[in-house]
């Protein structure tokens, strides 16, 4: 039993040293956990990584800010691109009946439309000149009939009358086709003004 003893004595003395292992096992354990404290500065790196996540979702906002104010520029570019195809087809109708009515494409849809605006602008002046060369050609006949008091002349007087608003007529039927068929055709001589923009 003293043997037991001795031996019970060495393995208490081992027990006693044991933990003196595992205390020299600890520190190479610290040793190993020496890394765990060099990721602390890697957690400290991690905490101004951690700052630069608002300074990059800063930047990430500000690419989706910059992408949505390309977006709105390109949809104003998209807006202000104009298609001339499309708008003459869309709008060639509106363009022709403004011969009769310049007003009717400035009421309808096609008040956006450049080719509907510009032959809008063609009936406008269209009606001023068959307008000022009826009241004209009116008064200068009275007047002749008043002075001379000739049936004849004044037979010639409206025959010219009547043939100068023919010609007017003929100018306005011929650009009415014209935007019919979806041309720019300007008015001979009185084309080249604009009142409607």
């Amino acid at each position: 039993m003293a043997t037991k003893d001795s031996g019970d004595g060495k393995n208490r003395e081992e027990k006693k040293a044991a933990p003196v292992k595992p205390a020299a096992q600890t520190k190479p354990a610290a040793s190993a956990q020496k890394p765990a404290t060099q990721t602390k500065p890697v957690a400290s790196a991690q905490k101004p990584a951690a700052q630069t996540k608002p300074a990059a979702s800063k930047a990430t906002q500000e690419k989706t800010n910059s992408n949505t104010a390309d977006s709105k520029e390109k949809a104003k570019k998209n807006e202000d691109v104009y298609d001339e195809q499309a708008d003459i087809e869309k709008n060639k109708m509106w363009a022709g009946l403004a011969y009769l009515l310049f007003f009717l494409p400035l009421v309808t849809d096609a008040k956006t439309s450049k080719f509907a605006r510009f032959h809008a602008n063609q009936g406008l002046l269209f009606l001023i000149t068959y307008a000022a060369i009826i009241i004209t050609l009116s008064i200068v006949i009275a007047i002749i009939n008043i002075v001379v008091g000739n049936y004849w002349v004044w037979l010639i007087c409206w025959l010219i009358e009547v043939a100068v608003i023919a010609v007017i007529i003929v100018f306005g039927v011929i650009n009415m086709v014209a935007a019919f068929q979806g041309k720019w055709k300007k008015l001979p001589l009185i084309g080249k003004f604009t009142i409607i923009k």
